[in-house]
């Protein structure tokens, strides 16, 4: 039985295949007019760096060329410096298919001719053998004329013409290839030089449009975004039109910084690691600066490079929801990487060659994700350079419903297997006691009174007040004891080497059975910023038996003085915050530091209002000692913040069958994607439900 290939309709895959470069109509700077333009010198300039040859005498050059004088028109992309298509004319998929990567490298003929047959060379910039197309799909009736110049003196032409049913011509070679050329084409004189020429007939309007006008043209901009590695490296890339022929230099902005860095703000950190998972993955630099003048659109973002080539850019505000938008049009930069991780980022390139699948466990995962290494430094200049922390406008009055839904949140998420283990205190117990079972002698300290009630941050030269303590006797025998009361620093977990800054009283006495002591106290601490440092502080009362001085029991209460409290589990804080356009219909937002979570609250959402309008109600009735509202307004969300997290993560709420784990893994990029726009649209639509709900005060 006899096996046939399937009949193919050219022309709808050539359209097909022009819609996979959709991408580049929503590129920031590239305009809808030229915008086909991109995609070709992206693909033409990287087949003929891939084709470079050492050997060749002449310079690698490309130059790309609008004819409109003749016909047919056409432009032609021709390279120098290059090894030319070498190889046979006649190799067909299974020939292909069975060849060694040696011998498949020098075959460029063929696979020029073939689709889908990638390069094998790891380093290479071609990543899925079919970006030629790209050349068919620009031309108005869907054909290309390609020749070349081998080293051997071989001249050999083709031509792909689309609309037959058969487009590929058997290549021609020497006076035969010269002769059909002069046919086709009676003004363009064959190849000179060693090297490729791909003529476009009949371009597209959209590709014609980028060469004019020559002087500031779109091609020009488009090659100087993409290739400015190898432009400062000294590489030539030309743009001709008519007798006028312009050489393509690196964009200005990139000219400037490298010549005047003092005229940014910037930060340059090289021969970093970037995984966690695979050793040798490194950025060898990395570049984000700052311009007081907005930049030229197309050069928005950190550009990712590969081989010399900007695959895409990274948003600055991506995982960085605290940056606001305007930031675009000021911060730039690129990140050049090694070669392991180039060889590891081109396995999830695209076939556009315009981004990279954020899969789970890839490295363009760790490096672009919101919560990858690129968000992090962004994050991290921002806050350095710029003045723009995620806790510039951080609520600094935060309520005791903040500590119990933190508490919770840590308690769900270790019931389910985040087992953080973090210690908080000193490791005596509930804080006020050593342990559980009660001691018939001793400390009696109620909590004191902290600027915001539950939560035990304190800014400097805030009070705090009502610190008392007391001792008691439940034994049955008198105790003679001694009672030491007083305000410590800390110094990491451990109370040796603690040091007493403040002496509240010292006194010794006899306490009789079941008896307590008088009241040392009430005490007031104004923690002023001449007197005391940031730091964790502890106020401490002690009771020692006489004569022996044998400690019998101590209580203390913490004061994180201008530093965040520790939180025990995944979560490390909840902050409250107001959200700015664009996100400030948004409920909350996640932000990582490490392995923890930090919960951001946007107090200007319609239904923290309300929770917190209704709480405020119930205080004025007398009722705040209940469990505030806005705890289960804030846990709600840190559950559902909880889930998305683990969905895109460990996934240690997801059965290990469930099908839900298969398509997360094959398509985490979409499945992420499609999680966070669910969420911020059901946010958004709260939002928008619930305005005008919440009482006036």
């Amino acid at each position: 039985m006899g096996r046939r290939q399937p009949p193919v309709n050219w022309e709808q895959q050539m359209q097909n295949f022009l819609d996979s470069y959709d991408r580049i109509y929503s590129l920031p700077g590239v305009r809808k007019e030229t915008a086909l333009a991109h995609a070709v010198q992206k693909d033409g300039i990287q087949n003929s760096t891939d084709a470079e040859d050492a050997k060749n005498p002449d310079e690698w050059s490309v130059t790309f060329e609008l004819n409109l004088r003749t016909s047919p028109y056409y432009v032609a992309i021709t390279d120098t410096g290059t090894c030319g298509l070498t190889g046979r004319s006649n190799l067909d998929a299974q020939d292909l298919s069975s060849l060694s990567p040696e011998v498949y490298r020098i075959e460029r003929w063929s696979r020029f001719e073939s689709l889908g047959y990638k390069n094998p060379d790891p380093w290479a910039r071609g990543a899925r053998g079919q970006g030629k197309f790209i050349f068919i799909g620009s031309s108005e009736t869907g054909e290309m004329i390609y020749e070349t110049l081998r080293a051997d003196g071989v001249y050999r032409i083709g031509h792909w013409t689309t609309s037959e049913a058969d487009p590929l011509m058997d290549p021609l070679k020497n006076d035969e290839a010269r002769d059909y050329l002069k046919e086709k084409i009676p003004d363009l004189e064959p190849l000179g030089c060693v090297g490729t020429r791909v003529i476009i007939l009949k371009p597209k309007k959209e590709f014609i449009e980028s060469f004019i006008p020559l002087l500031n043209c779109d091609l020009y901009k488009y090659i100087s975004e993409t290739w400015w590695k190898l432009l400062t490296e000294g590489r030539k890339i030309y743009i001709k039109k008519e007798d006028k022929r312009i050489s393509v230099e690196p964009p200005q902005l990139y000219r400037k910084f490298m010549e005047n860095r003092e005229s940014f703000k910037y930060d340059i950190i090289k021969d970093a690691d970037i995984s966690r998972y695979v050793k040798g993955a490194k950025v060898e630099e990395l570049v984000i600066a700052y311009s007081e003048e907005e930049i030229p659109e197309l050069l928005e973002g950190i550009a990712v490079l590969r081989g010399g080539m900007k695959v895409e850019f990274f948003d600055v505000t991506h995982g960085n929801e605290h940056i606001s938008p305007k930031y675009r049009r000021h911060i730039f930069g690129w990140v050049i990487l090694n070669k392991k991780a180039e060889s590891l980022l081109k396995a999830t390139e695209s076939s556009t060659h315009y981004s990279f699948k954020q899969s789970r466990g890839s490295l363009a995962l760790e490096l672009m994700g919101r919560s990858g290494w690129l968000s992090n430094q962004v994050s991290q200049f921002a806050q350095i350079q710029l003045g723009i922390t995620p806790e510039s406008k951080r609520r600094i009055q935060i309520e005791r419903a903040q500590i119990l839904a933190l508490s919770a949140l840590n308690r769900f998420a270790r019931s389910i297997g985040y087992a953080v283990s973090t210690q908080v205190g000193t490791g005596r117990g509930v804080e006020g006691e050593r342990g559980p079972t009660l001691k018939e002698i001793r400390v009696q300290m109620p909590e004191p009174n902290y600027p915001y009630p539950g939560l035990k941050r304190v800014e400097f030269d805030q009070e705090v007040s009502e610190i008392k303590a007391c001792a008691v006797n439940d034994s049955k025998h008198p105790q003679k004891l001694r009672f030491d009361f007083s305000l410590k620093r800390k110094h990491g977990r451990a109370t040796a080497g603690e040091e007493v800054v403040h002496v509240f009283e010292e006194a010794e006495f006899t306490l009789q059975p079941k008896e307590k002591s008088k009241e040392f106290g009430p005490h007031t601490v104004r923690f002023a910023s001449k007197a005391f440092e940031a730091g964790t502080y502890a106020i401490e009362a002690r009771i020692f038996s006489l004569p022996e001085s044998e400690e019998l029991d101590a209580s203390r209460h913490l004061v994180y003085l201008n530093i965040t409290p520790p939180a025990a589990g995944l979560f490390k804080d909840i902050q409250y915050v107001e959200f700015k356009p664009p996100t400030d219909k948004l409920q909350y937002r996640i932000e990582r530091d490490g392995e923890k979570l930090i919960l951001k609250v946007n107090t200007i959402h319609h239904l923290y209002k309300l929770a917190s309008e209704m709480q405020i109600s119930l205080e004025k009735a007398g009722r705040s000692d209940l469990r505030p509202l806005d705890y289960n307004y804030v846990l709600g969300l840190g559950l559902v913040a909880l889930v998305k997290e683990d969905l895109v993560g460990p996934g240690k709420l997801l059965e290990k069958s469930s099908p839900l784990v298969e398509v997360r893994d094959e398509y985490f990029e979409i499945f992420e994607k499609t999680l966070h726009y669910e969420s911020t649209l059901r946010q958004e639509l709260l939002h928008k439900a619930f305005k005008g709900f919440y009482p006036k005060r």
